[in-house]
């Protein structure tokens, strides 16, 4: 009779078990921004991470890696990892209860101008016993563009300033008749 109850709730469990990593990705709504559309070089700026669990189960493991763009620099410790090859990652893992929704802001800096671009967010979501995860990319590109830097100003600044300050005067200042 114990033998029995055991093997029904081991294959019950089975059952629940490869179910959970299909379904938890498929409730899983996930979404990468930017805090902004423009910003100045080296100020800081964030990244937002969103997860929403749209069922009414429990996700018991959600898995994110991000690949940031070249030239990113992370302001939080330990939030960032680096690939042996180049670049920088943020990864992390959770659990969502039901219905609930995550953001996750982590802070950065770009030292350069130019355009950089979010394209590169995967979310893996996992079994109970953590033997089981699928995954899927997320192909919603985020875009961000920064500015030159200021030019500091210098001599020719007055020397262009009152030259061409001059030649507009004299265009639209009419001789009085």
């Amino acid at each position: 009779m114990i033998i029995g109850a055991l093997i029904i709730a081991i294959i019950l469990l089975a059952l629940l078990q490869r179910e959970a990593a299909v379904r938890g990705l498929k409730s899983l709504r996930e979404d990468h921004f930017f805090s902004a559309a423009t910003a100045e070089p080296e100020s800081p700026l964030e990244i937002g991470l969103r997860f929403a669990n749209g069922s009414r189960l429990f996700l018991p493991f959600v898995r994110y890696d991000e690949r940031l763009p070249e030239g990113a620099r992370v302001l939080a410790e330990g939030e960032e990892k680096k690939d042996p090859r180049g670049g920088t990652y943020l990864m992390g893992t959770t659990w969502l209860k039901p219905r609930q929704v995550l953001e996750k802001r982590i802070p950065v800096s770009f030292e350069k101008r130019g355009r950089y671009l979010l394209s590169d967010l995967k979310v893996f979501c996992g079994d109970f016993l953590g033997l089981q995860e699928e995954g899927r990319r997320c192909d919603t590109p985020r875009e961000l563009v920064v500015f030159p830097r200021d030019y500091p100003g210098g001599p020719w600044e007055n020397t262009l300033g009152s030259l061409l300050g001059d030649m507009s005067v004299r265009r639209f200042i009419f001789e009085d008749p």
